[in-house]
């Protein structure tokens, strides 16, 4: 599974670029995930993160995704 990021936007117009590793993803997907519901509880997680960091505020929404490449 390839590692990408989304970018997120609140209310105040503040962005937040987070990333998603997608060995995690593939992780939950060995385990019996779907990998809808693996994707959507990783990216959840992470975005969540972001908010208790303070980077983005709880009410954000998804602006754009991109493939990480190295």
């Amino acid at each position: 599974m390839k590692d990408y990021s989304i970018t997120m936007q609140d209310n105040s117009g503040r962005t937040c670029v987070v990333f998603i590793n997608g060995d995690c993803i593939a992780e939950q997907i060995n385990n019996g995930e779907t990998e809808v519901n693996a994707r959507m509880s990783v990216e959840d997680n992470a975005v969540a993160n972001a908010i208790h960091r303070g980077e983005i505020s709880s009410g954000a929404w998804l602006v754009a995704t991109s493939e990480v490449t190295a």
